[in-house]
């Protein structure tokens, strides 16, 4: 073999043993994620708010950066959008997914998914009725949030997804992902007390900032909006869960236990009614969060109470 053919060996090796080094220490290859910044700005400003909030009072309160490479001691957020990528610049892990890496106190977040989340169940959206009467039955008309509003809705989905992300964190959990296809795959009511997952959502119930001495109705609101979306989305599904469903009582401010809750005898459902239903399980338990309580538990018996007969 001439010297040509052992040096291009040798660039070869030393490649390879390079890429594995990178690959050790940046397995989920930050740089190159740093590199070819994909999320908008304003998704930034929409992080960074959110950090203040669902950091406050812990020890990553002032230690937290985003689109930095990972800081010892640090919370790290790295922001992507796959929708702005081709398929082959994020990894399938990545991918529509809020995902804890295990490491370095480092979270890798696709801002699609909760673009995508949102827009599948009409909640970057509003209903719009004529001025005046409308006739009883009348659909309205859907249109879409305005920016404040749709920003507003943004910050809150991303709350709940940073708050729980870091709730693994300071569990001392290994990776975990908070992603689309999880969010969507049907799981059976068991995973309610999952020890795992109940304490990640656990620390955002017990941490989550208080409001004028009380919980943040707010953001427990619009987790019971997300459930109500979604029973409005089974009861009625040839429309908007926006629109009047007269499957469902009028008046009625979630459902009524006994007669709108009978798509989830099928004894399994999307992941994300089961992460909702347990935080504000355990938000309730910690501070007492009004009607929103009481709902929250006969939804949590029922659900439980699945492999057994109903009358």
């Amino acid at each position: 073999m001439n010297k040509l053919g052992i040096g291009i060996i040798a660039l070869a090796l030393l490649a390879c043993v390079f890429g594995i080094m990178r690959r050790a220490e940046d397995p989920f290859d930050v740089s190159d994620l740093l590199a070819h910044k994909s999320a908008p700005a304003a998704w930034s400003d929409i992080m960074s708010e959110a950090l203040k909030r669902v950091t406050r009072g812990t020890l990553f309160a002032a230690r937290w950066q985003i689109d930095k490479p990972p800081r010892k001691g640090w919370l790290s957020v790295i922001l992507v959008d796959s929708d702005a990528l081709p398929a082959s610049a994020l990894g399938p892990a990545l991918r529509r997914n809020c995902t804890f890496t295990g490491s370095l106190d480092l979270i890798i977040c696709d801002v699609a998914l909760i673009r995508r989340f949102l827009a599948a169940r009409d909640l970057d959206k509003m209903a719009v009725g004529p001025p005046g009467d409308r006739p009883v039955g009348a659909m309205m008309q859907i249109v879409p949030l305005s920016a404040d509003q749709l920003r507003h809705v943004q910050f809150q989905m991303m709350e709940w997804i940073l708050g729980h992300e870091i709730g693994h964190i300071f569990n001392g959990d290994s990776q975990a992902h908070f992603g689309e296809d999880r969010l969507d795959a049907n799981v059976q009511p068991a995973t309610l007390v999952q020890a795992r997952e109940l304490a990640a959502d656990g620390f955002l119930a017990r941490e989550f900032p208080q409001g004028n001495g009380g919980p943040d109705m707010d953001f427990y609101l619009f987790l019971i909006g997300i459930l109500q979306h979604e029973i409005n989305g089974k009861a009625c599904p040839d429309r908007s869960p926006l629109q009047e469903c007269p499957n469902i009582q009028t008046g009625v401010l979630i459902f009524s236990p006994n007669d709108y809750l009978r798509f989830s005898r099928k004894g399994s459902h999307p992941e994300y009614i089961i992460r909702m239903i347990r935080l504000l399980s355990e938000a309730d338990q910690q501070h007492g969060i009004g009607i929103v309580g009481p709902l929250v538990r006969e939804v949590k018996a029922k659900l439980l109470a699945e492999d057994q007969p109903h009358y």
